[in-house]
């Protein structure tokens, strides 16, 4: 017990860094992609070093971000105030869902190479639902599935849809054939029509999809958001693939320390007709004398 209480523990005597340098650290690996070798030589530490600071500090902000978790999933009553115009046209949205694959090193294993590859994208993926609120903020971000897999199976496995209550609706691509899961929790599935066998779309079914096309390129901006960490936007090593799930979490849930996209902009003020017609007139006088001088010369 003595030896516990004076003595540090082997934990204690790696990691000297200051808390403030050791998640300096973390931050700049995940947003800039700075291999550990340049991080430790600027730290004063060895790479081995850099690595254990790394993964433990990535650990312990995916563990505080969870407690977080059911919070940043928002309800449609909380959305109601301040709702953006360009999801107005649909009512009781509350989740705007797209997939994000992230580019995995090819696996030595044989059934996880199979397992992983994309046919869409052509290489070794892991997939992710990513969702937004009405706000532009990540409110949901799926565990990691193997590429292989299509939209649909992805949400089905991460339980996405047990998270709606009945009447909430959820907007998504055209991809995710929802509409049976959708109407048995009575979950309104706001998706592009399909042609089918016609050749063309009704007025009314080509103003829906533009309506669509406009509120789901912000969930594509959020995503775009998270693979702007480097470390996330280049090929991820097997040595990184079992903690992919805890960077892309830790990821999302920083971008939404970033300022808003979808912000009401203010009404400009309109000027009084007396000066509007004051400008008028001033203009008019001004140009009245350079027609003069120009004659006379």
């Amino acid at each position: 017990m003595k030896y516990k209480l004076e003595t540090p523990s082997k934990n204690e005597k790696k990691f000297k860094l200051p808390l403030e340098d050791r998640l300096f650290l973390t931050l700049v690996r995940l947003r800039r992609g700075t291999p550990l070798v340049d991080l430790g030589f600027v730290m004063g530490i060895g790479k081995t070093q850099a690595s254990e600071i790394f993964f433990a500090v990535l650990r312990h902000m995916y563990l505080t971000f969870q407690k977080f978790k059911d919070r940043m999933l928002m309800t449609v009553e909380e959305q109601k105030k301040n709702v953006p115009k360009v999801f107005k046209p649909f009512k009781n949205l509350r989740m705007i869902i797209d997939g994000a694959s992230f580019k995995l090193q090819v696996p030595s294993d044989f059934q996880q190479q199979g397992n992983t590859y994309s046919d869409y994208k052509s290489y070794n993926t892991a997939h992710f639902i990513i969702g937004i609120n009405l706000y532009g903020g990540v409110s949901f971000v799926s565990e990691a599935y193997e590429g292989a897999i299509s939209d649909k199976e992805t949400v089905n496995y991460s339980k996405l849809l047990d998270l709606f209550q009945p009447g909430d609706a959820v907007m998504v691509d055209r991809g995710f054939e929802l509409k049976s899961e959708c109407m048995l929790r009575q979950i309104e599935l706001i998706r592009p029509p399909s042609l089918g066998q016609r050749n063309r779309f009704t007025p009314k079914e080509v103003l829906v999809t533009k309506a669509i096309a406009k509120a789901r390129i912000y969930v594509e901006h959020a995503i775009g958001k998270i693979k702007d960490f480097r470390l996330l936007r280049f090929t991820i090593t097997n040595k990184m693939i079992p903690y992919i799930e805890d960077m892309v979490f830790v990821c999302a849930c920083l971008t939404n320390f970033d300022p808003p996209h979808l912000i009401k902009k203010p009404k400009k003020k309109k000027k009084a007709s007396k000066t509007n017609g004051q400008q008028k007139t001033t203009k008019k006088s001004s140009k009245g004398p350079s027609k003069v001088s120009s004659k006379s010369n």
